[in-house]
């Protein structure tokens, strides 16, 4: 009967126990609703159930309701539940913490799928209160705002591209005005028109002019 006892017990036991080499790590500080990543390292190829959890227990025997974590599986869970078959195709787990700030302990666990074994490994987290949302946002608000500002700033202070480009091309245009035309300024040059009458004055001008120089050669001739 004694035999048949002890049997019994550590049949119970035997699933409880797991001589599997686990290790974790993960961020010592983190605050309440801010998720973060809990890497899991383990000694074995073969297919396991993962649990991943923050718990407020002061003992070893922790209750559902002092489960204090989600974790992210398709949507945020609850963390008591395992994820089936996920270890080692998958070895980050991304969880986040939602009540009970300060020293908490943190937990993950190993299941053999199929089989009721599983091996934990715990260590303690430290979690903060979380900044309120309202500030958070306030003080993006105004950090976009500010941005705003000085990008107005610079921009009435200097000149756009586009303003630059119209420029240029303004001075192209007026430059290519100037080679193909005369200057604005320019002075202009007075034409002399001749007319019939004014051809006939030319010639008896030169012509008397032309006589009289002959008249005073001959002149000269007669005295020597």
């Amino acid at each position: 009967m004694y035999i048949i006892a002890l049997t019994a017990i550590s049949l119970i036991c035997l699933p409880l126990a797991s001589s599997l080499e686990l290790s974790f790590d993960y961020p010592k500080d983190v605050k309440i609703n801010k998720e973060f990543t809990v890497s899991i390292e383990a000694d074995s190829s073969e297919q396991h159930d993962v649990k991943v959890f923050v718990h407020k227990s002061e003992d070893d025997k922790i209750d559902r309701n002092e489960y204090i974590s989600e974790i992210y599986n398709d949507g945020w869970k609850d963390s008591y539940l395992y994820i089936k078959g996920s270890f080692p195709k998958q070895s980050n787990y991304k969880i986040r913490v939602t009540s009970s700030p300060g020293q908490q302990e943190i937990c993950a666990r190993l299941r053999k799928t199929g089989s009721t074994s599983f091996s934990t490994q715990c260590e303690r987290i430290n979690v903060g209160e979380d900044e309120p949302e309202e500030e958070e946002d306030t003080s993006k608000e105004a950090k976009k705002e500010l941005e705003r500002v000085i990008v107005k700033e610079e921009t009435d202070s200097s000149p756009t591209e586009s303003a630059v480009q119209e420029f240029r091309q303004l001075s192209q245009n007026q430059e290519r005005i100037v080679l193909g035309s005369k200057p604005l300024n320019a002075p202009t040059q007075n034409k002399v028109i001749i007319t019939p009458e004014g051809t006939k004055k030319k010639f008896l001008i030169y012509g008397f002019t032309g006589f009289c120089v002959l008249v005073l050669v001959l002149l000269s001739l007669r005295k020597l």
